[in-house]
């Protein structure tokens, strides 16, 4: 994504946004709904971001949404909204099939999705700076097999998937890890499934509850038993810089133990 077109009029948005979104996509901010239509008919973005609490509730918004949607069918439009989830589900009959996804922006993050759309903007970020943190780790060349362990690692992804994904054999795969000196497919993902819980637990507005949903463990308490077989730590204690910082340490052990 290059660039993304938010309507607000709410310093707080706006400041969530920048936050969030700073390096990771160009945005454009408008004040006005026919700005917006205007920054639309002038340059091409690739999402919309609205905060609903523009409009409100009444049918004003829905009316922008579907008219917005009928001019410009390739956006994908993501609702930003500051109300409680049980007014975004009562917005949802009303507004579907206008919005292609429904966001919940909330003490400065992006920080569940609640309808559909794949377009998580946080949970993306989360994933480049572990694939960050892991490249420093790795041989320079395994870069962008790490990125692809990563994505995969976010979907709880299969080895079979990643190997299909990466165009490769799983005899391959196995052959090219080994020779970074890291260990197997499935423990590799496994880790990194934990990295990314860790990254995703220093957002304080993120519950246990919805990092697990978001990282596809079948569970909560699925989440607290992964945390603990690799580090020894609970989730609460991830949350602490010092709690990722162990994990970092605990998973370079790991793979340094595979090199030796």
């Amino acid at each position: 994504m290059e660039c993304l077109a938010v309507l607000t009029h709410d310093y707080r948005t706006q400041n969530a946004a920048r936050r969030e979104l700073a390096g990771v996509v160009r945005m454009r901010f408008c004040n006005r709904p026919e700005k917006l239509r205007q920054l639309l008919r002038r340059i091409n973005v690739d999402a919309v971001l609205i905060d609903a609490t523009y409009f409100g509730t009444d049918g004003s918004f829905v009316a922008f949404l579907r008219s917005l949607s009928d001019d410009h069918p390739k956006i994908v439009l993501i609702l930003c909204i500051h109300l409680s989830p049980h007014a975004v589900h009562s917005l949802l009959p009303a507004l579907l099939p206008s919005v292609a996804g429904v966001a919940v922006l909330g003490h400065d993050r992006l920080v569940e999705c609640l309808h559909g759309s794949q377009f998580r903007v946080s949970a993306r970020s989360d994933e480049r700076q572990v694939a960050r943190a892991i490249r420093a780790i790795v041989p320079t060349s395994a870069g962008e097999t790490i990125d692809a362990f990563v994505a995969a690692a976010a979907q709880a992804g299969t080895v079979v998937s990643l190997a299909n994904g990466l165009a490769v054999s799983q005899r391959t795969l196995l052959r090219r890890l080994r020779s970074w000196g890291l260990p197997g497919a499935a423990e590799l993902l496994s880790w990194i499934r934990v990295l990314l819980i860790a990254r995703r637990l220093q957002t304080k507005s993120v519950t246990v509850e919805s990092a697990a949903s978001t990282l596809k463990f079948s569970s909560a308490s699925a989440l607290r038993r992964a945390t603990q077989r690799h580090a020894g730590l609970s989730p609460s204690q991830l949350r602490d810089a010092r709690g990722e910082a162990r994990l970092l340490d605990a998973f370079q052990q790991f793979v340094s133990a595979g090199k030796s």
